[in-house]
């Protein structure tokens, strides 16, 4: 996409060896904005945090998809760590769960958990 050019290029422009980006490959299909794989072919070599949760396509324009469990995700995540990690990447996976103050938020970030540790797992990542 474009706005993935223009990112790839406001960091090649700055130049700086601290700089990097954290990728949210469930908003590329919450928001409706293009394919977090894809991503990944253009923003690999700056990558130093990736966040993790669930999302469906948006059912209208401009309004955001759900955020269901990941074993409920339009995004495929055992395809994408595999290629993450095939990049290169070894930075920290952090889980994201939108649901304040809900009693269910720790089960929810244990069961994303289990997730994906069973997915790095079954790719022999860990």
């Amino acid at each position: 996409s474009s706005d993935l050019a223009e990112l790839k290029k406001l960091v090649e422009d700055i130049n700086m060896p601290n700089l990097g980006i954290q990728i949210d490959p469930a908003n590329f299909i919450a928001v409706g904005t293009g394919d977090p794989l894809a991503a990944l072919d253009i923003l690999a070599p700056w990558l130093q945090g990736v966040h993790i949760k669930g999302a469906t396509k948006p059912l209208t324009p401009d309004v955001w998809g759900l955020e269901p469990m990941l074993d409920h995700s339009e995004l495929d995540l055992e395809t994408f760590l595999d290629k993450l990690w095939k990049t290169g990447f070894h930075g920290p996976l952090t889980i994201e769960r939108e649901i304040e103050n809900s009693p269910e938020m720790i089960s929810d970030m244990k069961q994303s958990y289990d997730y994906i540790e069973k997915c790095l797992k079954k790719l022999e990542i860990i």
